[in-house]
């Protein structure tokens, strides 16, 4: 059996990185990182974040904005698996100096262009590869100027990772860490997120180091290090396993029953049906509904998991949850005809038949 064994310095440090990149990808932060059970509560979490953090220097932009697949360069060069995750992060090392920084910039963001921006020639090369690389013209302006003045660049990251370390999580606080730690059980955690579809093993002999993060509060991650692994986990983790079991669950015929069951969710449904997404704005005008009765009744449709949530800016919107309908259709299919046919091997369950059905 591991052994547990729980640390603060890489919570701290993810928390530190997650405020930049909250700052630089907020849509992306809003849509990806809300727990769609209570997005209304975890966007006005970002959103204080965001202003708690705000202003920050766009030199910062190449280091923290997201690439296509998710990451950061300095997620990349600074949260990767290794044992410099357990110590605390020192700002003023964040790279040896501006030539390890320029490197890591432009193999992250244009392949690792091997030119030197000090060489006139090598500085054209790289000019051409920012000119023709997929980025956008602002990500190209701050390649740019961060390549004039590296000196520069690398002091400005520096000041403001250390502006950060300086922001109070206290006031963020949903749980205090005592209370994470007397309620962690590692035996329940493994089989939890492998019950959400990510199945890890923390039975193994070796360490597991648990480290929790306050504003990064739905994270759920865990990196190998060595023969031991670092399980990091939002303040919230709990709450969003939560909802994650219960998007990849056999739906309940009684809890959907319960759910669609009111001739007001059956409105709201065809009103999504109709657009595709809605606002809480669009179901009042449109369903001539108060606030507080249209929140209910979302409220109870995504309990019921039937509608699922996307953030964009200070607004939630709502969309169907195509995935439970047709769990649904599959549960409700034993008790009709369809179940023989499926039976005798006819693919029931196929792309076709969920178009028939009115499936994606």
């Amino acid at each position: 059996m591991a052994r547990i064994e729980f640390v603060d310095a890489p919570g701290r440090r993810y928390d530190l990185f997650f405020l930049f990149a909250l700052y630089f990808n907020k849509e992306h932060c809003l849509e990806n990182f809300v727990n769609t059970d209570k997005a209304r509560e975890d966007t006005e979490f970002m959103e204080r974040l965001w202003d708690e953090i705000s202003p920050v220097p766009e030199e910062l932009l190449p280091f923290f904005r997201l690439n296509d697949d998710g990451m950061s360069l300095i997620t990349r060069c600074r949260f990767s698996n290794g044992p410099e995750l357990l110590t605390d992060f020192e700002p003023g090392n964040v790279f040896a100096g501006t030539d390890e920084m320029i490197t890591a910039v432009l193999d992250f963001w244009l392949g690792g262009v091997n030119a030197d921006p000090r060489l006139p020639d090598g500085l054209r090369e790289i000019s051409a590869a920012i000119n023709n690389s997929g980025c956008d013209y602002r990500m190209k302006s701050a390649l740019y100027s961060l390549l004039v003045d590296p000196d520069r660049a690398l002091d400005i990251l520096v000041s403001e990772l250390k502006r950060g370390q300086k922001v109070k999580s206290g006031q963020y606080v949903l749980k205090k860490p005592d209370e994470l730690k007397k309620a962690f059980n590692s035996e329940r955690i493994s089989r939890e997120i492998s019950a959400c579809g990510q199945p890890i093993d923390l039975s193994f002999q070796g360490t597991v180091y648990v480290s929790f993060c306050t504003f990064a509060k739905n994270v759920i991650r865990i990196f190998h290090i060595g023969g031991d692994a670092l399980l990091l986990l939002g303040q919230d983790y709990e709450a969003q396993l939560a909802s994650l079991r219960r998007r990849t669950e056999v739906p309940q015929l009684d809890v959907f029953g319960t759910a669609i069951s009111e001739k007001n969710r059956i409105d709201i449904l065809n009103l999504i049906l109709a657009r595709g997404e809605v606002s809480i704005k669009d179901v009042e005008q449109e369903l001539k509904f108060s606030g507080t009765n249209a929140y209910y009744h979302l409220s109870l449709m995504i309990k019921a998991n039937m509608i699922k949530t996307r953030n964009r800016g200070k607004a939630v919107y709502y969309s169907i949850n195509r995935r439970f309908f047709d769990s649904i259709i599959r549960v409700l299919g034993k008790y009709g005809e369809l179940s023989a046919f499926s039976a005798k091997g006819c693919d029931a369950g196929g792309p076709e038949w969920a178009r028939r059905m009115g499936g994606e």
